[in-house]
């Protein structure tokens, strides 16, 4: 008696039936590989988190820190510059009644007017290198304003050596004021810094402070 069969040779009896893939199984499998993307992500997001920070750190060691210390220096001597400018005032005020009496009196006057109007410069520059160390260039350019005429009542009361130095002065005044309008902050930044100290070593020569 044969044996009867479906299909080829190679078929399943007609009892048995093929199982069908565990669907549960492929799930969990999917899950995994969800489960090692995640893993593998949030890895990268903390290393990336990490070189963040790092370079914030870096920028402020780099840049933000040193130009704090600066802004600060700046603020400083404006002040300290401001309180010899007010002390000066002061000093020209007490004087001014006596100028009739004699010579003397006269000519410290004049010498009070020199220095208030050095100090007066100096104030105007030093403001705006702070203006420029905050970023504000339009401040600095408010700051220098009338700093061109203080410069030319100066250079009109010396004469030799000291009058030819602000008339330097004024020349690159010039500069600074075109660098700051073309957004050269950097230049200005400089050649307001060789103004600041030709100013500096100006009130040394003439009142040997």
């Amino acid at each position: 008696m044969s044996e009867e069969t479906h299909g080829d040779g190679g078929g399943l009896p007609a009892d048995q039936v093929a199982p069908e893939p565990s669907i549960e199984g492929g799930e969990k499998k999917e899950e995994g590989r969800l489960a090692g993307w995640s893993r593998k992500a949030l890895r990268w997001i903390v290393a990336a988190g990490v070189v963040f920070a790092l370079g914030v750190a870096v920028v402020w060691v780099m840049r933000v820190q040193p130009q704090m210390r600066e802004i600060r220096d700046l603020s400083q001597s404006r002040d300290s510059i401001q309180k010899e400018l007010t002390s000066a005032q002061s000093e020209l005020d007490q004087l001014r009644p006596l100028k009739d009496q004699n010579a003397k009196l006269t000519s410290q006057l004049d010498e009070a007017n020199r220095r208030l109007s050095v100090l007066s410069v100096l104030v105007d520059v030093t403001t705006a290198q702070l203006a420029l160390a905050q970023d504000q260039p339009l401040s600095a350019q408010a700051a220098l304003k009338n700093t061109d005429a203080k410069m030319a009542n100066l250079e009109s009361s010396l004469s030799g050596t000291p009058a030819t130095n602000v008339k330097g002065m004024r020349n690159r005044l010039g500069l600074i004021m075109n660098e700051l309008q073309s957004g050269d902050r950097f230049a200005a930044q400089r050649d307001l810094e060789v103004v600041a100290n030709s100013l500096v070593d100006l009130e040394n020569t003439l009142f040997g402070s």
